[in-house]
């Protein structure tokens, strides 16, 4: 699943507080040593143009998710914003979101296992990403934005997360881009085309989950469910009981969020728009917001805490599930 958020300047400090590059002190001696994937890297072609490789640093992120400026010498990239602003567009965030069945997998599968479904989901989110930049890396020009320019690409920053705000395994992968692209005709810096992101996102939510699938395919030799009318399958195998289990954090925003809409629908005597009922869940989302439980802990001595949990709840991962057509087996 790809969700797609508008991220003000001010946001910027979430995601300096939740997404860890920034935080490396509060996370204790050795974190990043242990968990050398959760470091955020730069991404996209615009960062590529740039020259803009490696890990995001927090100077970096500053400049250009708060003033739109240049990350390495805080140079001017066009108009910047105010970094406290809260109606400016600093860039867009994408969250790229497996189905639960691939974050259990991740959670429980032995080592080798855990790795190649993590390998498969960041690459999978860059085959999205890359459809995105194909088809939505635009900036617009002339009076009212007539004209649409093709440029060099995304300047983005990408985190890889491990866990919801309840503690449950959910892998994802946050991809923040800058709303600074460079007009491939004369080099200016001018604002990513929003409305044509907004335009493709649930085209490259289906190529993030159809890349996914393949990768997963290949990579272990999985089986899934039929696919359903979101684009959305399962891993065959993987009980749905610890999917199940393992989902407090989504039960929570669904049921804020239905009532949020019950509410709304009532209040305005309709049903809501397909826009208003995100921006409901939104809500939601941030509403049953809690500081993350376990954001200190090294992704080993998580994956431990879980198949202690799935052994309790009757499934032992180092049984194996139930084989599938690909033969999946998670432990030894």
């Amino acid at each position: 699943m790809l969700s797609l958020t508008k991220l003000r300047p001010s946001g910027r400090h979430y995601y300096k507080r939740e997404l860890g590059g920034p935080q490396v002190e509060m996370a204790g001696p050795g974190y990043w040593a242990e968990n050398p994937e959760l470091q955020g890297i730069w991404i996209g072609r615009g960062a590529e143009a740039m020259g803009l490789e490696g890990r995001v640093d927090e100077v970096g992120f500053d400049r250009l998710f708060g003033s739109g400026a240049d990350p390495r010498d805080g140079k001017s990239l066009g108009r910047g914003w105010c970094p406290e602003s809260e109606t400016a567009v600093a860039g867009y965030a994408l969250t790229f979101s497996p189905p639960k069945s691939v974050s259990v997998l991740w959670a429980v599968g032995d080592e080798a296992v855990s790795d190649q479904v993590g390998q498969a989901h960041v690459a999978a989110a860059r085959e999205a990403l890359e459809y995105l930049q194909d088809h939505a890396g635009f900036t617009r020009r002339g009076r009212g934005g007539l004209c649409q320019v093709d440029t060099d690409g995304y300047v983005a920053a990408a985190f890889l997360h491990r866990t919801s705000r309840a503690a449950d395994p959910q892998l994802h992968l946050h991809v923040l881009v800058a709303n600074k692209v460079r007009a491939l005709e004369d080099g200016k810096w001018l604002s990513v085309d929003g409305v044509e992101l907004y335009r493709s996102q649930k085209a490259a939510g289906m190529v993030y989950k159809a890349a996914l699938r393949a990768e997963l395919t290949a990579r272990l030799g999985v089986a899934w469910t039929p696919v359903d009318e979101k684009g959305i399958a399962e891993i065959e195998g993987v009980p749905a009981g610890l999917a199940a289990a393992w989902s407090t954090r989504r039960e929570q925003v669904l049921a804020v969020g239905r009532r949020l809409v019950a509410d709304k629908e009532a209040a305005l005597g309709r049903g809501l728009t397909a826009g208003e009922r995100a921006e409901a869940y939104q809500i939601a989302a941030n509403r049953t917001r809690a500081p993350q439980v376990c954001g200190d802990e090294s992704t080993g001595t998580l994956r431990a805490r879980w198949r202690v949990e799935a052994v309790g709840w009757g499934y032992d991962p180092s049984l194996g599930f139930p084989p599938n057509r690909g033969g999946l087996v998670v432990g030894q």
